[in-house]
């Protein structure tokens, strides 16, 4: 990632669709989230964490204008972007780039439009829109399937999927004395 300190240029605006935003850009919220579940059983002293893949969270772009030419080319050419779908039609996502939040660790590189606010006059000479966006990404298997009950045994995919055979195979012959 760039160091915003030396080329703060780049973090001024956001590509959408291939569209650089007019204005200034300041980018709020973007995040990679991580879902982590936590298994206990009954009976046994502490529990393990099982990572059960990537979570998404939305995110908050604001573009302030203080030129009329940056609002002309905000109508002109952003808005198209931000228009709802027409009736019966799926949105499409859009690419996006803006280092913080595309850049690793985050590497949010598409999205979608959720919410739009109005032109908003933020103080004499200025003006802003507030756009909500939300990471598009494809859903990914991250889990192992779950140890199924009765005779039958899954076939440990890791080194952890063989360790809990291990330990459900251990708890098994314990319980049976």
């Amino acid at each position: 990632m760039a160091n915003p300190l030396v080329t703060p240029g780049l973090y001024d605006t956001i590509k959408l669709a291939g569209v650089r935003s007019p204005g200034q850009c300041d980018l709020t919220g973007a995040h990679a989230p991580r879902k982590w579940d936590v298994w206990r059983g009954f009976g046994l002293s502490g529990a393990a964490t099982v990572y059960t893949g990537d979570d998404i969270d939305k995110f908050a772009v604001r573009l302030i204008f203080w030129e009329d030419a940056q609002i002309d080319e905000y109508n002109a050419n952003f808005v198209p972007l931000l228009a709802k779908p027409p009736r019966g039609k799926r949105p499409k996502a859009l690419d996006f780039y803006h280092p913080y939040a595309s850049d690793p660790p985050i590497n949010i590189r598409s999205v979608g439009v959720q919410d739009v606010t109005q032109l908003l006059q933020i103080e004499d000479g200025k003006f802003a829109v507030d756009i909500l966006l939300i990471p598009f990404v494809q859903i990914k298997r991250a889990v192992a399937k779950p140890i199924v009950s009765g005779d039958e045994k899954p076939k440990p995919e890791d080194a952890y999927d063989r360790k809990i055979l291990e330990l459900d195979e251990r708890i098994q012959q314990l319980t049976k004395k």
